[in-house]
């Protein structure tokens, strides 16, 4: 009579190598998947490090290519040299350089927005613009800083507030400029009119011409909303609507508005009326 030997123990169970082969064809196929993802094939690899621009379309692209350089990663992204390259180039906000595993990468450049476009009084050239481009049209944008930049001249541009100046304006007071029309905008609901046309006469004040109207208001350029207050409750109480009409309304001081009688000096109605005619 034969004797059957049980299995040895070093022998594994189908039951075993069943499970253990789910794990690996499992992990083969996650694996792949992450493989794919990283690297997408061919047909997706860029040929060479690529420019994405994001932000108001007032910079050439060809430009921004310029001033990256031929070797971006070594003159732009290495070391401590992007924060100098940005004061170079005061158009751009920020800039960032991401690799890809198969080499080269895209490079993403942020367009400050601008505040206003700036528009001579005479015809004299507004600011010190510093980047032309050739015979491409172009304006003098004031941005949030109070940098004057030449921008190319775009559609979307013509939602920008437009402030006439009459010389070159410098840093300081274009920081000036732009932070009283943000403040103008900010206070909106608090009873600031609608508008586009600013005109900004140096050191001494800046006026703002609301939309439909004959006169101009002398805006504060610093404190809170409350002169937009004192305004709207001034026109509910038809303060803005005596005939004649008052030239002006000066808002810079506080808890009260000085009235500017009219002196026979034509100004402007919205954006209608011909910047010569300005004040």
């Amino acid at each position: 009579m034969k004797h059957v030997q049980p299995p040895s123990d070093a022998s594994p169970a189908p039951g075993r190598w069943k499970g253990k082969g789910r794990l690996v064809l499992a992990g083969l196929f996650f694996g792949g998947l992450t493989l794919l993802a990283l690297h997408p094939g061919p047909r997706n690899l860029p040929p060479d490090t690529r420019l994405s621009i994001e932000g108001p379309s007032l910079v050439a692209p060809s430009e921004v290519r310029r001033w990256l350089g031929a070797d971006p990663q070594r003159t732009v992204f290495s070391g401590n040299h992007t924060t100098p390259w940005l004061s170079r180039h005061p158009w751009i906000e920020r800039i960032s350089f991401k690799h890809y595993l198969w080499g080269g990468g895209v490079i993403m450049a942020r367009i400050k927005e601008p505040v206003a476009i700036l528009r001579p009084s005479h015809g004299e050239v507004p600011g010190k613009p510093v980047e032309p481009w050739g015979n491409s049209p172009i304006l003098a944008y004031l941005l949030p800083d109070g940098n004057v930049l030449a921008g190319l001249m775009v559609p979307e541009a013509t939602r920008l507030s437009q402030v006439i100046v009459r010389a070159p304006i410098t840093r300081y007071s274009g920081a000036r400029l732009a932070a009283t029309i943000r403040n103008l905008s900010r206070c909106r609901n608090e009873g600031a009119p609608e508008g586009q046309i600013f005109v900004f006469r140096g050191s001494h004040e800046i006026r703002f011409f609301p939309d439909r109207t004959t006169y101009y208001i002398v805006l504060p350029e610093e404190g809170d909303c409350t002169p937009y207050i004192l305004f709207r409750k001034l026109a509910k109480n038809g303060g803005t609507s005596a005939n004649p009409p008052p030239k002006g309304y000066d808002l810079r001081f506080k808890g009260m508005i000085l009235i500017r009688p009219d002196t026979g000096t034509p100004g402007i109605s919205g954006g209608s009326a011909s910047p010569r005619t300005l004040p």
